[in-house]
């Protein structure tokens, strides 16, 4: 309580000495005239200021009680340099009024002002100017002053124009030089009346300052709006690169910001506002690109450091762009930027500096002791892209992720969150994914990930150390989700890839694994070319030896070894399809499109594309007998799937839930119990109870997914061919055309013939 005291009284004194100084000045001067008062200044000047002082022409005027300064200089400590100047000061003072005990001055005109302020560390150069008006003493149990100054002070009409002033940080060798400052406050009142201060100014560097403060001194209450218009965002390179390894910034700044709060707690403020981001450029000294970004803008809803809380409205972005770089030496930029020489040096300064701090002061650096309260509203991030090298390999790798975008909505700390991802992949691949899960609990998270016609070509790179063969063709697919439970791990993984090649001899004689792989890929391939392979994840992820790579590439190496030993095994339990490139399986049940699908959709735009005045049919021939069938039967798993599960819908089954109604076995002894209990007509067999029951209903669900089919079909042809995609027409002939599709399922390429 001393310690606050103290702090006031120290505040108070400089406020009142500066005010009593300005007055004693004026006075002097109507009284005693301007070169009197001129004079008497520069021989006090240090006892007044503690600097020297040089004064020029005063002009008095007793009738219209106004006094004109033409000009004054205020030196700094070396008496050589100018600290603060000013070409013109007008004030018109109300003499009358010092009898009544009032300071009433009017029409504050200060015209061609400048300072330049110079900090290195904590210390500025006006520091000794700020003891010199702050002395107190220090002798412990000194008295409050028992009596409050019974002057009243008013302050009317002040205005600065055409000022300038110039920041310098000597210690981060950064510099502010603010040009053309033009402020306006109508008056400054040190009773029970509101200040109103009007701040306008233009920076060099581009951009323009508007800011207007409401201010009660009774009270202390003030309300800051202010308003930064097209502010170059270069002038914060100093301050990055004691932390980064920074090269150029670019781009420019708008924000409208309203700050409220009471002087006496000071820190005990509330912020809001908004923020933009315009043509972005952020590289580091090497010359490499860290960021840059068309257009980002936040919303601040609320930040209060007392409270703990920050709380975001809309986030969104555009066009935003960075790259990752793997050098020959397997450094990466990321790495590089972020690992700045003068960080170490930074921080040991800036903890020497909090040392000395106020003890109010580290109590805010400390936290207020509250738990965070983070929000954000909604998250709309597009048009992202990254570009990655990796030189570090025998041949260097070139990968783009392109049309990158991040959608989410109420993101807390707290609570469970939902943000999904998607993107293109290289050339022709797409991804998507979702999570769900909190930031405060890790241990239970659930992520979902679907990579579709990835071409496995550009991959080379990495895959000929591994496997010692050169990948020569081939597109895979990955369906994949992994759930976290009280840190247990239970994932799926569904690999599907298409016409893999790889070349003929070796091209590495001693690779990172050493399996069978061109023996293995010979095997596992259908007669279409498909390989798949289902890749469980299951373990602790707490576990020390747990490592979700690791368990992955030892099951896919397992898997391509077993099968190198036991090849006959191995295709006996593939399942054959036709050679035909005009034909391609697809699943009737399925909305999506397989691997194989979009392989031969390959062949075909390669065909079209060399013959661009070909026209064909891609008719899918769906055999809805036995189409029929299975979708009965799919529907009955899924509804006994859903009476064990209450807490689910069909509308909200996901990846790992419709993988375990596909792999429901019919000899299951409770599934066997459900199906006798809905049989409407004794039958007992799955598959005629579930023709009984959902045949009807199958028939239109099978029509609606063979439209999305076609819809998913038509924009994959329009991305790859542009117009000329509009020479092949996709048709569904449906289960009730003349004459019934009785073959297998096929998605079946017909020339069309003038």
């Amino acid at each position: 309580m001393k310690k606050k005291g103290n702090y006031k009284k120290v505040v108070a004194r400089v406020v009142f000495a500066l005010v009593a100084l300005v007055a004693f000045v004026l006075c002097l001067v109507a009284f005693k005239g301007g070169d009197v008062a001129k004079k008497y200044i520069e021989e006090h000047d240090r006892e007044l200021l503690g600097r020297e002082v040089v004064v020029g022409d005063i002009d008095v005027s007793l009738l219209h009680s106004a006094v004109t300064v033409g000009g004054v200089v205020v030196k700094e400590q070396d008496n050589a340099t100018d600290f603060f100047r000013f070409d013109t000061l007008f004030v018109d003072i109300n003499l009358f009024d010092l009898l009544a005990r009032k300071v009433n001055l009017q029409h504050i005109h200060l015209v061609g002002a400048g300072v330049n302020v110079l900090q290195r560390d904590s210390v500025f150069n006006f520091s000794d100017i700020i003891a010199l008006f702050s002395k107190t003493d220090t002798v412990e149990g000194e008295k409050e002053a028992s009596e409050p100054s019974q002057w009243e002070v008013g302050l009317s009409d002040i205005q600065l124009r055409h000022c300038n002033a110039l920041y310098k940080d000597l210690s981060l060798k950064s510099e502010f030089d603010l040009k053309d400052i033009n402020l306006v406050i109508p008056g400054v009142y040190f009773s029970d009346k509101s200040t109103d201060v009007g701040l306008n100014l233009y920076f060099p560097k581009g951009g323009k300052l508007h800011a207007q403060m409401m201010y009660d001194i009774a009270s202390s209450n003030f309300q800051i709006d202010a308003q930064i218009t097209d502010f170059n965002i270069s002038c914060v390179e100093p301050y990055m690169r004691q932390g980064v390894r920074v090269g150029q910034v670019r781009g420019l700044l708008d924000t409208k910001a309203t700050m409220k709060g009471n002087f006496n707690h000071i820190m005990n403020f509330t912020l809001s506002g908004t923020s933009s981001l315009r043509n972005v450029f952020v590289s580091d000294d090497k010359g490499r690109l860290v960021l840059s970004a068309d257009k980002t803008s936040a919303e601040l809803v609320r930040l209060n450091l007392m409270d703990n809380e920050i709380h975001l409205g809309l986030i969104d972005g555009e066009g935003i762009a960075s790259q990752f770089l793997i050098d020959k030496d397997g450094l990466d930029n990321i790495s590089y930027f972020s690992s700045s020489p003068e960080a170490a040096a930074r921080k040991e300064r800036r903890d020497s500096i909090a040392e000395t701090l106020p003890d109010s002061v580290k109590t805010i650096r400390e936290g207020s002791g509250k738990p965070l309260i983070f929000k954000i509203d909604k998250v709309d991030m597009h048009g992202m892209s990254m570009h990655m090298v990796d030189e570090s390999l025998p041949e260097t790798f070139n990968y783009d992720v392109t049309d990158f975008c991040v959608k989410a909505e109420n993101i807390t700390l707290d609570k469970a969150n939902d943000v999904a991802v998607s993107g293109r992949l290289g050339r022709t691949g797409t991804m998507s994914a979702r999570w769900r899960g909190s930031l405060n609990d890790l241990s239970n998270q659930n992520i979902m990930a679907t990579l579709t016609n990835v071409d496995l070509t550009e991959f080379t790179p990495y895959f000929n150390p591994i496997f010692a063969y050169r990948i020569t063709g081939g597109n895979m697919s990955v369906v994949s989700q992994n759930v976290i439970v009280d840190n247990n791990l239970r994932g799926t993984n569904q690999l599907s890839v298409m016409n893999c090649t790889v070349e003929k001899d070796k091209s590495v004689e001693n690779p990172e694994f050493n399996v069978p792989l061109k023996t293995a890929l010979y095997v596992v391939k259908d007669k279409n070319g498909k390989i798949g392979i289902d890749l469980p994840v299951s373990g602790n992820v707490n576990s020390p030896d747990f490592s979700y790579k690791k368990i992955i590439v030892k099951t896919l190496m397992n898997f391509l070894v077993k099968v190198g030993e036991s090849p006959f095994k191995s295709m006996a339990k593939v399942f054959g399809s036709s050679d035909n490139a005009d034909e391609m399986t697809f699943d009737p049940t399925s909305a999506t499109l397989g691997v194989e699908t979009y392989d031969q959709l390959n062949k075909v735009i390669d065909m079209l594309k060399q013959k661009p005045d070909l026209k064909a049919n891609l008719v899918q021939n769906i055999n809805y007998e036995v189409a029929v069938a299975d979708m009965s039967l799919l529907q009955l798993k899924t509804a006994f799937f859903l009476k064990q599960h209450p807490d689910k819908t069909a509308e909200t089954l996901e990846i790992i839930d419709r993988d375990d109604i596909a792999k429901l076995s019919e000899k299951d002894t409770a599934f066997m119990a459900y199906v006798a209990l809905v049989s409407t007509n004794g039958d007992t067999k799955p598959a005629k109870v579930a023709a009984n029951l959902y045949a009807a209903a199958a028939r239109q669900e099978l029509a609606a997914l063979a439209e999305k089919r076609s819809a998913l079909i038509r924009e994959y042809l329009n991305q790859q061919l542009g117009g000329q995609a509009a020479n092949i027409d996709i048709l569904v002939p449906g289960d009730d055309s003349e004459k019934k599709y009785v073959g297998k399922t096929l998605l079946k390429l017909d020339l069309v013939t003038e």
